[in-house]
C-alpha cells in the first residue's frame, strides 16, 4: 500500500484502496502533525485496522483523528507551465518548465472523476498568481502553455514505471508576457524558489521561478530579495494554493513508489511506497537560486585576447 501524508488530511495509497487519514487542524501550520516513520509504515499496511490506527495516529498527534479505508481508484494530475524565453539570439531558448501535482478530492477521499471545471479552475488561479508577480519579471519571458498529464501510483503500474505519464491529458496556450522591461535584468539563471512544506519534513517541495527579472523591483544592493517583492511572491503564491485547495484539488508533492534498491556506498534501501503529501506551509526565503541549466544557449558575441602578441 502507497502512503500519503498531510497536515489537513492524510491519505494512504493503493491500487485496490485509499486510506484516508483526518486530525482537527491546529492553530497554525507550522504546529501540524509530523507522524513518526514507523506510524507512516502502519499506515502502509493493509493489515493494520482503521481503529487501532486511528488510535495511534490521535495518540501521536494529539488531536482526535480518524482512519477509514476505501475501496476506490485515484488518479493524480501533473502541471507544467511552460515559459517561453527570448535572448536575441537567432537559435530558439528551451522553455524554462514549473512542474506542479494536484490530488483530487471528493467527499474527503481521492477520486479519478477529474472534469473540465477543475483544470479551468486551476489555470485560472495560475493566471492570477502570473498577472499579480510578472511586473518585475523581464517581458522576454511568456507564460506560453499549460500541459496537463495523468499521474500516480496506478498510472505508474500501467505504464511499467514511476513517475511516467504518457501524453499530455489536456493543453491550453497562454502568451502573457512578463512586464518589466526598459533597464538592465538578471541572468537567466538567477531564480527565486518557492519551498512547498508538506506534514513530512523529508519530502518537501519546491519550484522555481524563472529569470530574468529586474533587480531595482526585487533585489537589494548585496543581491538578496527585497522584503516587499519577497512578501508580494510569497502571498500570490498561498493565494493560488488557496484556490486550489478549495476546489477540492489541493496541491501535494508526489513520490512515486521505489523497489529495493542499492547504495552507492553498498549498502541497501528498503521499497519506498508512493506517497503524495498535500502542501501545507509555503516559504520564500531571500536567498536567490541559480539554475544552470537556463542559461542562455549561444553568445551574442564573443570576445578573444590573444596573450603575448
Amino acid at each position: 500500500m502507497a502512503v500519503v501524508l498531510a497536515f489537513r488530511i492524510a491519505v494512504a495509497l493503493a491500487p485496490g484502496g485509499v486510506r484516508v487519514v483526518k486530525w482537527a487542524e491546529g492553530p497554525g501550520v507550522e504546529e501540524g502533525v509530523r507522524l513518526a516513520k514507523e506510524l507512516q509504515q502502519r499506515l502502509a499496511d493493509p493489515a493494520e485496522s482503521d481503529a487501532d490506527l486511528g488510535a495511534a495516529v490521535s495518540a501521536a498527534s494529539g488531536r482526535m483523528a480518524s482512519v477509514a479505508t476505501y475501496s476506490t481508484t485515484f488518479e493524480l494530475r501533473k502541471l507544467q507551465v511552460l515559459f517561453g524565453r527570448a535572448s536575441g539570439a537567432a537559435l530558439p531558448e528551451d522553455d524554462a518548465v514549473i512542474t506542479y501535482h494536484f490530488l483530487r478530492l471528493a467527499a474527503g477521499a481521492p477520486s479519478d472523476a477529474w472534469v473540465a471545471a477543475d483544470f479551468v479552475a486551476i489555470e485560472t488561479a495560475f493566471d492570477n498568481f502570473w498577472s499579480a508577480i510578472k511586473i518585475d519579471f523581464a517581458n522576454s519571458l511568456t507564460l506560453r502553455q499549460m500541459r496537463w498529464y495523468a499521474t500516480g501510483p496506478q498510472i505508474d503500474v500501467a505504464l511499467g514505471g514511476p513517475g511516467r505519464t504518457g501524453p499530455p491529458r489536456r493543453v491550453v496556450d497562454r502568451n502573457v508576457a512578463g512586464g518589466a522591461m526598459g533597464s538592465a535584468m538578471t541572468s537567466p539563471q538567477l531564480a527565486i524558489s518557492v519551498t512547498e512544506k508538506t506534514s513530512d519534513a523529508r519530502a518537501w517541495g519546491r519550484f522555481y521561478l524563472p529569470g530574468p527579472f529586474q533587480p531595482g523591483g526585487l533585489m537589494t544592493a548585496v543581491g538578496r530579495l527585497l522584503t516587499a517583492g519577497q512578501t508580494g511572491i510569497a502571498n500570490a503564491a498561498d493565494t493560488f494554493y488557496e484556490a486550489a485547495l478549495a476546489n477540492g484539488t489541493p496541491v501535494v508533492v508526489y513520490s512515486a513508489a521505489k523497489p529495493a534498491r542499492a547504495t552507492a556506498a553498498g549498502g541497501s534501501l528498503p521499497a519506498a511506497v508512493a506517497r503524495a503529501l498535500t502542501v501545507d506551509n509555503l516559504q520564500v526565503d531571500d536567498i536567490v537560486d541559480v539554475i544552470r541549466s537556463r542559461r542562455w544557449n549561444s553568445p551574442l558575441l564573443r570576445l578573444q585576447r590573444q596573450v603575448g602578441a
